[in-house]
């Protein structure tokens, strides 16, 4: 086609465009609807009958994160980056793959323009203004549904011509970015320049990659700030205080944060956020995002209520979950299409759920522990900071089936901090930030297991969630730190005797197993691959800070 040609075609397509900037959600779901990106489920009403609920929409060949094609602009002024998880792109590279995709965006009939924000505290220099560039309807949906709201001096800002966010992402999964030209490694890209403040995503559909560009960004500041960001949930105590529920993806610590006690009408302990935290350096914990990405395959709507509602309301979105076959009811226990089936919740439409997003001084943290082994026990305390670190930086923990690609197993991993994949510089950087917060503010530190109980994977039986949630209440109540405790002669951490509400003969382990010997063998080569692992992560260059860590590690 003659070059003349081809510019007038994309001269008409640019006129006949339109760009639509912050749309209600309301009116994001109509939009979706029309363009035939997905349908509303229906919702069983208790009178009978039904009543129009989420929109329900499918991701194609991506149903989870894709860790392989994650990218950063590699220049000086970004210091070092992590490039385990962080692949490098120069500067034109990106620039190019940047120019392109907006080239894309400008040619498309629609185009979604939202003014969000990172961070609850809207005093913190952590909290970042973010402007997204869609063609997708669903995916502005989704993107209101977990950003935060602008204060209405951040709206009048943002409203200005010369506005300039912090971040600025430009979202185009109907572009391919290509190896050749823009030397990724596929037509996917999750490319971001932190230097600049503008990020790009390619040819997924996966909601989760907006999502979590937004906490890989904000690691990246809050390591800038001197503060901490924590891939945690986040629980406000009856003091004051703050709870926070570290995990890696699919462990459980959105579900654990589920939990409400109430006193006279008034809670007592409150749900602030589901996974993404921030830490100042005065050790006040916040929310970072403004929704809630739970996983729903098999969902059960006693134990898990308000997800379960939240997962239905008209403005929510469901990923890749099944209806009922012949009916618009969602079908939670079918994963025929992943087992990261999602839904993507505003935090308006979670009752119990904090909405100002600031949990107050960190009390405790909770390192989850998806033990594929079944030998950790269902808790443990941290006996010091060394120890704390040991387990912080271990990460050991097992990755779920579905929540990445290409990982259709349950696999064992050892994720830095529970929060690997999202990591900007090296984990021992982050770590000190944690640690030293750790240290000043006094903070306990515990395991607790959501893995498997009585044998390994696909013998034992996986921890009830009721089990895990009367524990995380007896830890947020302040009534398991004072309860008296027996060393594990192996691990050496403190395992309480007791815990209201539970069992005590279900705190020790042993007590699951038939045999034994084999838990003993299975518990001595944990063990073993905790101290090999750290040594081989964590002492090659025989830092001297990670020696007093390391020796209090496993007593193998």
């Amino acid at each position: 086609m003659p070059k003349e040609i081809e510019e007038s075609i994309v001269a008409e397509r640019r006129a006949e465009r339109q760009v639509f900037h912050n749309l209600p959600k309301e009116e994001l779901v109509q939009h979706a609807l029309l363009l035939g990106q997905g349908f509303q489920i229906d919702v069983p009403l208790p009178e009978g009958g039904t009543a129009k609920g989420a929109i329900a929409v499918e991701t194609g060949e991506h149903t989870a994160r894709s860790a392989q094609d994650k990218f950063y602009v590699k220049n000086p002024e970004s210091g070092d980056i992590w490039e385990k998880v962080n692949k490098p792109l120069t500067p034109e590279d990106f620039a190019l793959l940047y120019m392109d995709v907006d080239d894309f965006l400008t040619t498309q009939n629609h185009e979604y323009i939202l003014d969000l924000a990172l961070g609850a505290d809207v005093t913190s220099a952590t909290r970042q203004l973010v402007r997204i560039r869609t063609h997708s309807p669903w995916h502005a949906l989704f993107a209101t549904n977990l950003y935060r709201e602008l204060t209405p001096d951040e709206k009048s800002r943002s409203e200005q011509v010369d506005y300039k966010s912090d971040l600025e992402i430009l979202h185009a999964p109907g572009f391919s970015a290509s190896p050749e030209r823009h030397h990724t490694r596929s037509g996917t890209a999750i490319a971001t320049d932190f230097t600049n403040g503008q990020a790009v995503i390619t040819e997924t559909q996966y909601g989760g990659e907006m999502k979590k560009l937004g906490l890989t960004w904000e690691h990246y500041v809050a390591d800038r700030e001197g503060h901490a960001a924590l891939h945690g949930s986040l629980i406000r105590k009856k003091n004051g205080g703050a709870v926070a529920i570290m995990g890696g993806s699919g462990t459980g610590k959105s579900t654990c944060a589920q939990i409400q006690i109430y006193e006279d009408g008034q809670p007592t302990i409150q749900p602030v956020g589901d996974d993404e935290i921030l830490v100042d350096t005065d050790g006040i914990a916040s929310n970072i995002e403004g929704g809630c990405y739970p996983s729903v395959g098999n969902i059960d709507p006693i134990k898990e209520p308000e997800f379960f509602m939240g997962s239905l309301q008209a403005t929510s979105i469901l990923e890749n979950v099944k209806m009922f076959e012949g009916t618009l009811i969602p079908d939670f226990a079918n994963l025929s299409l992943t087992p990261n089936t999602r839904a993507a919740i505003d935090l308006d439409d979670m009752p119990n759920m904090d909405k100002e997003g600031i949990g107050g001084p960190l009390e405790d943290i909770i390192l989850l522990t998806a033990d594929g082994r079944g030998v950790m026990p269902p808790v443990a305390k941290l006996r010091d900071y060394e120890q704390a670190m040991f387990y912080l930086l271990s990460g050991r923990t097992s990755k779920m089936p579905g929540k990445e690609k290409g990982i259709t197993q349950l696999k064992e991993e050892s994720s830095a901090l529970l929060a690997e994949p999202f990591l900007v510089r090296e984990p021992r950087v982050h770590a000190e930030a944690i640690g030293k917060i750790i240290k000043e503010n006094n903070i306990n530190v515990w395991l607790v297991n959501t893995g498997w109980s009585g044998g390994p994977y696909g013998v034992g039986e996986r921890m009830d969630i009721e089990l895990t949630q009367l524990i995380i209440k007896a830890i947020a109540s302040d009534t398991l730190k004072d309860i008296a405790t027996t060393v594990d002669p192996v691990f050496g951490f403190e395992i309480p005797n007791e815990c209201p509400g539970v069992d005590s003969f279900l705190l020790t382990p042993e007590n699951a197993w038939s045999d034994k010997n084999a838990q003993m063998s299975a518990k001595l080569a944990l063990a073993q691959d905790y101290v090999r692992t750290f040594s081989e992560k964590f002492l090659p260059d025989l830092d001297p800070n990670m020696l007093p860590i390391a020796q209090a590690g496993p007593r193998v």
